[in-house]
């Protein structure tokens, strides 16, 4: 049995002021929807600053997704995620990263944390497709790496 999970999951998000405590509100309309956010990455649109976006995961259910949207927050089918978590390894990155790149999938975004020894990386596809086909990949890697 793997010591891995791998779950992939749609992606939500809105535009924002880049400015302090932009988020706020939208992190309580979800909250007050019953939303346990997972999965939060908030950048500038541009280096010159002014606006900004947030991707958001999970928003389930009637209830969340209708608050999300009273909020302005859309989901993307284009931006769909791949999270993958397990226990932290020296080139663990390394191998996740080349299978994708062998599978020939571009990553849209990655962002990886280690907290303890356990790690979570989750990448950011442009498609159901390709991160279905992810998934695959991501799956032969995970039970190939002794625990």
């Amino acid at each position: 049995m793997s010591t891995f999970s791998i779950k992939k999951f749609p992606i939500w998000s809105v535009e924002v002021d880049d400015v302090a405590g932009a988020t706020t509100g939208l992190f309580k309309v979800l909250a007050d929807a019953g939303a346990d956010i997972q999965f939060a990455l908030g950048r500038p649109k541009s280096d010159k600053g002014g606006d900004a976006i947030l991707f958001l995961a999970p928003i389930k259910g009637k209830e969340q997704e209708a608050a999300a949207r009273e909020a302005d927050i859309r989901p993307r089918p284009d931006v769909v995620g791949v999270q993958v978590q397990g226990p932290n390894r020296v080139g663990g990155n390394f191998k996740l990263t080349a299978a994708i790149a062998h599978a020939n999938l571009t990553v849209r975004a990655l962002v990886t944390t280690v907290d303890g020894d356990r790690f979570t990386a989750v990448f950011a596809f442009n498609s159901e497709k390709d991160a279905d086909e992810a998934v695959k990949v991501l799956n032969k890697v995970v039970d190939a790496v002794p625990a």
